[in-house]
């Protein structure tokens, strides 16, 4: 037996309703924080009783699972692509172009990610499997475009920090515009993303590349008269008093200036 097409507007009636209630806890997460957003306050913003609110969703936390799930529904459907290659990395230009006109949205993720370093937040757990799961597919993209012979072969460390840099650069940007909208977030993006593609396809490894390891000093490295058997510090001149050009053996038992240590040399290699 069918169910009376009358029974069935209470049931929309209730999927509208949560809608209201999702939207509104998106705005009230995003500008007042989770833990000062209160389930009335929710309620009176959808003017429900809180009773009633409580009927759709049972805690506060639900809501904010609700929240969190309709950010990554809205955003997945705005990727065109597939997951394979390079076809995440280069389609994420429609997800910003997505997030530049849904600022509401943006704003409440980009709050819920904040607020999740705390230890404490109900959503902590789902934010560090959120960064694990896109850094992920990210990497095994690139894998992938290295089997498929479209970049050159890439090791699983050089793929990971790729991925992540590309997260850091998203949500950085992201940050920056809603604190100034008059940044073209997506001509940044666009402009990393064909710098990191043309790094990719020519195999330079990733665009940070870990600062070499600077050994540590000790008091055999040498004292006031250097280490033994160091010359002086490249384009370094003469010692006050030791004379010009050729004019060392003038200056009958000099030594290093007065209190002079070795000179210190920055480490060779690339520089944050």
């Amino acid at each position: 037996m069918g169910t009376p097409r009358g029974q069935r507007g209470p049931y929309r009636n209730g999927i509208a309703r949560r809608e209201q209630v999702i939207e509104a806890a998106m705005t009230a997460f995003a500008t007042r924080g989770f833990h000062a957003s209160s389930m009335r306050h929710i309620a009176g913003e959808v003017e429900v009783s809180h009773t009633a609110l409580r009927h759709l969703f049972s805690s506060k936390e639900d809501i904010l699972a609700a929240v969190i799930d309709k950010w990554a529904e809205l955003t997945s459907a705005h990727h065109t692509g597939t997951d394979h290659g390079l076809d995440r990395h280069l389609t994420q230009h429609s997800v910003m172009e997505f997030h530049t006109k849904n600022p509401g949205l943006l704003l409440a993720f980009i709050s819920v990610a904040a607020d999740a370093c705390a230890e404490d937040y109900p959503a902590r757990d789902f934010m560090i499997e959120r960064y694990e799961a896109a850094a992920e597919v990210f990497a095994e993209g690139l894998r992938q475009a290295a089997a498929d012979g479209a970049i050159p072969p890439i090791s699983d460390e050089v793929a990971e920090a790729e991925s992540r840099q590309l997260l850091a650069i998203m949500d950085g940007l992201e940050m920056q515009w809603l604190l100034d909208p008059s940044i073209d977030m997506v001509a940044l993006f666009d402009d990393y993303l064909a710098k990191a593609y043309a790094r990719w396809t020519q195999g330079l490894g990733p665009a940070l590349a870990p600062l070499p390891a600077v050994p540590a000093r000790t008091d055999d490295d040498g004292g006031a008269g250097g280490a033994s058997g160091a010359g002086p510090a490249e384009g370094a001149g003469p010692a006050e008093g030791m004379g010009g050009a050729g004019g060392a053996d003038d200056a009958e038992g000099a030594g290093p200036a007065e209190g002079a240590g070795p000179a210190v040399r920055p480490p060779s290699g690339p520089t944050a």
